[in-house]
Formats: structure tokens, sequence, C-alpha cells
């Protein structure tokens, strides 16, 4: 509906112009269509308006392809070059031509996709001008995510329960509480449902050791110092280096939940 009155004679201009499709009046018919937002599961398609991606990867999604789980250059998974023992810069922990489904947050060969100075940001900058060019496509499908996940990501706090809205994706069923729920072992955040005091407690055998007897509830605080730091300044970066190889591997939603939490703020 046109907003102002017009003399007869431009009232029938501007309807004939309408009819035959020269005046859109809800826009102007010369401005692009906005692309649709692309969430990391979300299946890549024409929607996104990525106009170099390759159509074979419509119907995939950013978690398939970087996950090895479907061809995405020369016929050939990420996975072909990006592997645990590989020597290219980036090593995720799986094998050569293996599909593995990690979420954008799980930090993967120290940093996650997502975040600034994430592997996502790296990736795009592999432009023309880099010792090695990444498929335009791809970077701009990897911009566009990056896009969408700045705009719908909330921050994680101490005290908030880690959701779609902080992750970006759906979090792990394990994932019961809040992350000071967790640490405080009001409630679980690992499948086997071990509480945090079960391994650790006063005396007991591993790196920290909080004032708590096993298998009881603690009330620490995200700046409270416990056995020489606290979770702001230490041991959420300490928990973060238990990656797989290491003696005592955590699990990766609750390492990328952790580095979440670090890179909003530590609240």
């Amino acid at each position: 509906m046109l907003r102002y009155a017009l003399p007869m004679n431009n009232w029938i201009a501007a309807c004939s112009l309408v009819a035959a499709g020269c005046v859109d009046a809800a826009g102007d018919p010369d401005e692009p269509t906005p692309a649709a937002a692309l969430d990391w599961d979300t299946p890549l398609g024409p929607e996104h308006g990525i106009e170099a991606l390759d159509p074979e990867l419509f119907g995939v999604t950013l978690q398939d392809i970087l996950g090895g789980a479907v061809p995405s250059r020369n016929g050939q998974p990420c996975s072909a070059c990006h592997f645990d023992t590989t020597v290219t810069l980036y090593r995720p922990y799986q094998e050569q031509y293996s599909a593995v489904a990690f979420s954008p947050r799980d930090v993967v060969d120290g940093r996650p996709w997502a975040t600034s100075a994430g592997w996502g940001e790296r990736y795009v900058s592999l432009g023309p001008d880099a010792l090695i060019e990444k498929p335009r496509g791809l970077r701009d499908a990897l911009q566009l995510w990056l896009e969408t996940d700045a705009a719908q990501v909330l921050p994680l706090t101490w005290s908030t329960a880690p959701s779609r809205e902080s992750l970006g994706v759906a979090p792990d069923p394990a994932l019961l509480g809040a992350l000071g729920q967790i640490v405080n072992s009001e409630v679980s955040g690992r499948p086997d449902d071990l509480l945090c005091s079960a391994c650790h407690y006063t005396g007991g055998p591993y790196e920290y050791r909080p004032p708590v007897e096993q298998d009881a509830v603690s009330a620490i605080g995200p700046d409270e110092v416990v056995d020489g730091a606290s979770w702001a300044g230490g041991w959420a970066s300490a928990f973060l280096g238990h990656a797989p190889g290491e003696e005592y591997e955590k699990p990766a939603y609750l390492r990328a939940a952790w580095y979440k939490w670090l890179q909003d703020g530590a609240r």
C-alpha cells in the first residue's frame, strides 16, 4: 500500500508500474535479496547467496565439510590434508580420511572455529594473496556463518546453563547445568555421571584439590582461589589443555564450554 496521497493520474501510473513488476511496494527491486542466516549445522543452499560455492555442496553443512564427512575440494574431504599427524598448520583430532562431528566451539588443535582469532577467521583470510589459497565459495560460506554466529550467540556465564543461544549449537545432553554447578558438584557434566568432587577433593590424587570432601557439594565462585588459582584466572585454561592424546582427556563439549566462557569474560 502506498503511503502518500497522489493525484489520480499519478495513482494510475504507479499502479501500472507495480502491475508490470517495475516497482516493488515492499522495497527497491534493485536491492539484492539478503542472504539467509547460516548456522553451523544448517544445510547450504541457494538461499545463502554464495555464488562461488560448488552446487555439489548444497544440502550439506559446514560441520559435514570441515569434519571430513563429504568431499569438498578436488574430490577430497578436508581430512585428506588435515589430520592428527599431518605436517600442515591445522591438525584436527582425527585420522586421515576419517569423518568426525565437532561443534564450532570445540577446541581443535588449540582453538575453535568460532570466536575471534578462531580457525574460521583464519580460513576466510586465505584469499588469492595468501601462501595457500582456499576455495572462494567455502571462504564466503564461512564468512556468512561467522556473521550469523556473531549476531545470534549470547554470552555464557558461570551461572547460566550452556544452550544453543550461548554455544551456537545444541549442547551435549551430558551438560546438565551451569558451569558453576558442575564445578561445585551440584550436577554432573560428564557422560558417566561422575561429579567433579568424585576425583577432585581435599588430598585427592589429581591436580586441582578444592576444599571439599569426595562426592560432596561445594560453593566455589569463578574468582575464588582454589589450590593456587581461580577458575577465571587459571583452572579453566588448564582444563583446555586436557585434549585428545593427553594423559587425562576431558570431554570435548566441556572444553568448548570453558573456552567460550573465557572468551565471554569469565564472569
